[in-house]
Parts: structure tokens; C-alpha cells; sequence
């Protein structure tokens, strides 16, 4: 359930960050932020269709039913800060939350990965490590895979109490 902060009435402020409005929007407009100096706008015109979009985690989005959604480069606390300093109403869903917390902890994993690897696989290197989806991507069911994405990466810890 979202959580969402409301400054008082009278003190609400107007956003002046674009927002957008559809999925492709949004995973654009991050690819712009990540990749700024590849000119990434300019050479892939906006009317070229993208891949479909498996998942989103912005149900109605689609449907123009959602808040305004405002990517930031700087992600989760960029978005707090900038709702603060505009005296905005902000909603943060748990996965938000969650969502920066591991991105967090992948950023400690990949600058410690020399002194975490013994505590965590017996392997030297990288394993390729394969899932089976099924006939095509739309009959993926994400919950279904990422249940088998967690035991396969249990069958490879040292210890399997590091997961809890």
C-alpha cells in the first residue's frame, strides 16, 4: 500500500519537472538520464516502437489513472528531494523503497565482491546460471520466475542461511 505525504493545503506547491505519462515514456526518458552523452534521443526517433514492455510495476499508468510520475537520474532520493523543495504531495509504494535498498546493497556486493565471494559461492569466477521462461516472452509469468531465479541461486550458495 502507498504511502503518500501531503504538505498542508495552502503551502502545496506546483511541480516544474516533466512528468510522463505511458511506460515507454518513462524507460526512454531513464535511458536519456543513463546515457546522456550518447545522444540517445537523436538517434532513435520517437515514433520508433520499443520492444514490448513485459513488466511494469505501474499498472495504470497506462490507463492515465496514475500520480504523476517524474523520473529522476538520482532515482528514489532525488525524487524525495525534489518533492520537498517544491512543497509536493509525494506517494512512495513499498517497492520503492525496497527498490532502493537494493540497489544499495548490489553497489556494496559489487565493490566488496573479492572479500564476499568465499561467504557466498564456492565457484572461482562467473557461472552462468540458466532459467526456462517458455515459448515467448508474453506467457512469462514474473512471479512464478523469480520463485525459480531463488532457488537456482540457493543451489550455488555456501551457505544457505545467508539468504535469511
Amino acid at each position: 500500500m502507498p504511502v503518500t505525504i501531503r504538505p498542508s493545503l495552502e503551502k502545496a506547491g506546483v511541480n516544474t519537472d516533466a512528468a510522463v505519462k505511458f511506460s515507454e515514456d518513462l524507460l526512454r526518458k531513464c535511458e536519456q538520464m543513463k546515457y546522456p552523452s550518447a545522444g540517445f534521443a537523436k538517434c532513435v526517433p520517437y515514433k520508433v516502437p520499443f520492444s514490448p514492455i513485459m513488466h511494469c510495476s505501474f499498472k495504470d499508468i497506462e490507463q492515465g489513472a496514475a500520480p504523476r510520475l517524474i523520473p529522476y537520474a538520482n532515482g528514489f532520493i532525488e525524487g524525495v528531494d525534489r518533492a520537498y523543495q517544491q512543497d509536493l504531495h509525494l506517494v512512495l509504494r513499498p517497492e520503492d523503497v525496497w527498490q532502493a535498498v537494493i540497489t544499495q546493497f548490489c553497489f556494496y556486493v559489487n565493490g566488496y565482491a573479492k572479500e564476499l565471494r568465499q561467504k557466498v559461492v564456492a565457484h572461482e569466477g562467473k557461472k552462468k546460471l540458466e532459467l526456462h521462461a517458455g515459448p515467448s516472452p508474453d506467457s512469462i509469468d514474473v512471479a512464478i520466475m523469480t520463485k525459480k531465479l531463488i532457488c537456482l541461486i540457493e543451489e550455488h550458495l555456501v551457505d544457505q542461511e545467508i539468504r535469511n
